[in-house]
């Protein structure tokens, strides 16, 4: 026979000598919301005569499922038939009672706090609700600050834009800096209508939409853009793709040999020297403006750039953005038999390339320490790079025809030429 409290079968004492743990006086508020609707309970088996719930699980009842009793009276005297072993018998775990953490008392998960979870709810569906909930909000906050972005301090760029109203250059910044996702100031100018505006582009986070609103120009920029005019006068499209100019080897100071230069290379002191006064001559502007005077305007703006960490040059990082194709600048130094070094800008320093015959245009000379070959047309090819190569020291060994090829080896500092015949 079973008895019900609370909604819940129970045994009685008397069925199995059993003694009965006294039940609180005051209920767990749950107990009487929840039974047979998904309580935690625990399962002691009929035969277990401990007043401790040994080998007790803790599990979920399902709703309306109820317990079946087959206790019988009277089977502990001596002599009476052993008991049969009987179904478990459910009922609730009383988390709040003293003693719940006795000895014999196996425990699985413990239950979810009671507070938090809704009247007939399923502890673990429960759970579940709980956990969407948390992806939820945090998904929400995920695009909150997506949508919000704190874009970073930019340096200040300059565009240009040779076509543009006052209201465009405003636009061309804007999507500059907009695309790039920083903020700060941007410089738009106009060579052609000798123009350049300053704009401070920045991203409101109120109202959530990029803004350009106009600035000064700082006084190192507006000097750097005069001396751009100048250039630009001096030398139309200066500053679209490879610009070449073309000084005397004697104007940077001192007594050079370009092809000299070249075929001894790095190593001797010939082209040392020859770099110490370039880069002497560069650092003076009546030096430059000797060579090219547009060449000196433009030397003058690049420094003025590198104040602010710029280059009109540097293609990545150089902080401009060209219209068309960015600008190179390429030098070549000649003598009087037309041979001439040629050096470039790059990363903000001039750097020996090579040397050619013929201003520049001609055939390459030998670089130290490269070996050189060379299948001349005729014999007036074959006479200028014969000149230069003796001229510079170098050793030339027989004589030209239409079989034969000129090969040149470098030993340190010393460049050995020589006509070879080759077989047909």
């Amino acid at each position: 026979m079973a008895d019900s409290r609370n909604g819940f079968p129970t045994r009685r004492p008397e069925a199995t000598g059993a003694v009965r743990r006294p039940r609180p006086l005051t209920q767990p508020p749950w107990r009487n919301s929840f039974a047979g609707r998904g309580a935690i309970v625990a399962v002691q088996p009929a035969w277990s005569t401990d007043k401790t719930l040994a080998g007790a699980s803790i599990g979920h009842r399902k709703p309306g499922r109820k317990a079946a009793s087959t206790a019988r009276r009277g089977n502990t005297a001596a002599g009476r038939p052993a008991p049969r072993l009987r179904p478990p018998q459910l009922r609730p775990i009383d988390d709040t009672a003293p003693g719940r953490d006795a000895p014999g008392v196996r425990r699985g998960r413990l239950p979810l706090r009671w507070s938090c979870m809704e009247p007939g709810m399923n502890p673990a569906k429960q759970l579940r609700t709980r956990t969407m909930r948390i992806f939820i909000l945090m998904l929400m906050f995920g695009l909150a600050a997506w949508a919000s972005p704190t874009p970073a301090q930019a340096t200040a760029r300059v565009i240009q834009c040779e076509d543009c109203t006052v209201p465009q250059m405003r636009s061309r910044a804007l999507s500059q800096g907009q695309g790039a996702g920083l903020s700060g100031t941007y410089y738009v100018f106009s060579l052609k209508k000798q123009l350049m505006l300053g704009f401070w582009v920045q991203y409101e986070p109120d109202v959530r939409r990029w803004s350009a609103s106009s600035t000064e120009v700082q006084d190192g920029v507006v000097d750097m853009f005069a001396h751009m005019l100048n250039a630009y006068e001096l030398k139309p499209n200066v500053f679209v793709g490879q610009q070449v100019f073309r000084g005397n080897i004697g104007d940077i100071g001192g007594t050079h040999d370009p092809v000299g230069i070249s075929i001894r290379g790095p190593n001797d002191g010939a082209y040392g020297r020859f770099m110490d006064n370039l880069q002497s001559c560069m650092a003076v502007t009546a030096c430059v403006r000797g060579i090219s005077p547009a060449l000196a305007q433009l030397n003058l703006a690049e420094n003025k750039a590198k104040s602010f960490t710029w280059s009109l040059f540097r293609i990545i990082g150089g902080g401009f953005s060209w219209q068309s194709t960015p600008p190179t600048v390429t030098l070549r130094l000649c003598n009087q038999n037309n041979d001439c070094a040629i050096v470039k800008y790059k990363n903000g320093e001039w750097v020996f390339v090579e040397t050619r015959a013929e201003g520049g245009t001609g055939m390459k000379y030998p670089k130290n320490p490269e070996y050189a070959e060379y299948d001349f047309a005729n014999s007036g090819e074959a006479g200028i790079i014969e000149r230069g190569l003796t001229e510079a020291g170098a050793a030339v060994i027989g004589n030209w025809n239409l079989r034969s090829v000129l090969a040149c080896t470098s030993t340190g500092v010393t460049t050995r030429c020589e006509y070879l015949v080759v077989p047909q």
